[in-house]
């Protein structure tokens, strides 16, 4: 039998090198103002930032685009299953996760549903819609969509 709990030597040791995402942070610190960082903590997109312990205040942040694979989003449809990204009002459900870019533009769209996974709508190649899992949103005005990020 195994007891439940390690001892000091047991756990290993895990050499995470975090030293250039404190350079960055760091830099930004120098430039970003409180609204600025306030703005970017609030966006509902993952965040990097860094905090001042001894100031109690957040002093820095960018959004965190993490990589993700290009190839692994698939659409259904017409229609959308459970589990699916959906944009609702045009029944067309994506799976899968990655990044998938749209032959064409979406244009209209009203209503998103992130399905399962967290996912991103992108409007432009710079600007998306973030939504956490199994989340629907209803827009108050149509939007065009390019292409889906799903993680």
């Amino acid at each position: 039998m195994q007891p439940l709990t390690q001892r000091e030597g047991d756990v290993p040791h895990i050499d995470v090198d975090d030293s250039a995402l404190r350079a960055k942070l760091d830099t930004l610190a120098q430039t970003q103002s409180e609204a600025q960082v306030e703005a970017i903590l609030d966006s509902g997109l993952p965040v990097q930032a860094l905090y001042d312990v001894e100031a109690d205040e957040y002093v820095a942040a960018f959004v965190d685009t993490p990589e993700i694979v290009s190839r692994a989003i698939s659409q259904r449809g017409p229609g959308c299953a459970s589990g699916d990204a959906c944009i609702v009002n045009k029944t067309m459900g994506y799976y899968g996760t990655g990044q998938l870019t749209f032959k064409s533009s979406i244009s209209g769209v009203t209503k998103l549903s992130s399905g399962n996974k967290v996912t991103t709508w992108w409007r432009t190649g710079k600007v998306g819609f973030y939504q956490n899992s199994n989340v629907t949103s209803t827009l108050t005005s149509p939007i065009t969509l390019v292409s889906i990020t799903r993680s």
